[in-house]
């Protein structure tokens, strides 16, 4: 629009300088004695008529450039669909973030079971999906049905194994758009959450352990991903929480747990930083938080984490970042 805008008053400006450059022709005629007086007056009435029309459009023209930006999106509804609460146990209230008319959703229960929108699932370098396990947020989408398959199944139809990258960095992200479903998701955006340990064929599906200070890159990528495919609603785990640091937390409840509260923090300040930053399409982000024990000790804590975080200020989100992963550093 402002191009469209630029150039119309390139025109008229053009058109401007022809007129003035025509008034002084007039005068300078009647002046050699090439027209008489009335001619003059006549030709100088129209030129001096036709610039007043052309000032006029032209503070228009300007105008439009200079006045506010008229905010056309339309409010969306508070909670996704309206079964969304049959199967997720909310830990607040929809967050809304007036700025972009947008909302933050964090819930308790399984990435699994998210309908009518994308999904994000953390995978391997190799982008393999059968190098996963059951309780995973990628292995739980081996439950939902695209027909007689399961959607993992067609995935590796619609993205053949060879056209996949291999050895990815971490974050690297696709999205890939699912066929119809029985939770009707639009598609999923993979993402690298892992580094392989070894290139030995008997160490595969091992990881090193993925520092918390590289979930800020891996969520950067995928909300990149997500603007670059015009998604609008996008529900995420706790990305870097579960294999990508097994080996680090399994026998350590604490460190776990740990982990766990500090990918939380981190995911919802990166979320906020998107729908306040106004990431054009994206309205709409869910926090899934995998828990099947209802109101344990575990979830208190992750609740009453949440509540924190969902504040207004920044500095003070990243301060209790930094105290996080201070703790299990």
């Amino acid at each position: 629009m402002l191009a469209t805008i630029s150039e119309d008053i390139d025109d008229m400006l053009k058109e401007l300088i022809l007129l003035k450059s025509r008034l002084t022709d007039v005068s300078r005629n009647y002046r050699q004695g090439l027209i008489k007086e009335d001619e003059k007056n006549l030709e100088k009435n129209k030129i001096r008529s036709a610039l007043i029309d052309l000032t006029l459009n032209l503070k228009k023209q300007v105008n439009k450039i200079n006045s506010p930006k008229q905010d056309t999106k339309q409010e969306i509804d508070k909670i996704p669909y309206a079964h969304f609460t049959s199967k997720f146990r909310q830990l607040v209230d929809p967050y809304y973030i007036a700025s972009s008319k947008s909302y933050l959703l964090i819930a308790f229960g399984s990435i699994s079971d998210i309908e009518n929108m994308s999904i994000t699932v953390g995978c391997s370098q190799d982008f393999d999906m059968y190098q996963s396990n059951p309780r995973s947020a990628l292995g739980s989408l081996w439950k939902v049905k695209a027909g007689d398959r399961s959607v993992l199944e067609e995935v590796n139809e619609i993205w053949k194994e060879s056209e996949r990258p291999k050895n990815a960095g971490l974050g690297t992200s696709q999205f890939v758009k699912l066929p119809q479903n029985a939770n009707n998701l639009e598609g999923v955006i993979f993402t690298v959450t892992t580094r392989d340990i070894s290139t030995n064929e008997y160490e595969k599906g091992l990881y090193t352990n993925t520092p918390v200070q590289g979930i800020p890159i891996v969520l950067s990528k995928v909300f990149a991903e997500a603007k670059h495919k015009n998604i609008n609603s996008l529900a995420l785990p706790l990305l870097g929480a579960g294999f990508a640091n097994i080996a680090k937390t399994q026998n350590d409840p604490n460190l776990k747990s740990g982990f766990e509260k500090a990918i939380l923090a981190i995911t919802i300040d990166e979320s906020l930083n998107q729908l306040i930053g106004n990431n054009e399409n994206l309205r709409r982000i869910v926090i899934v938080v995998f828990s099947d024990i209802p109101h344990s000790a575990r979830e208190h804590e992750l609740w009453e984490l949440a509540i924190k975080m969902l504040h207004p200020s920044s500095e003070k989100r990243i301060k209790i970042i930094e105290e996080l992963i201070n703790e299990i550093s």
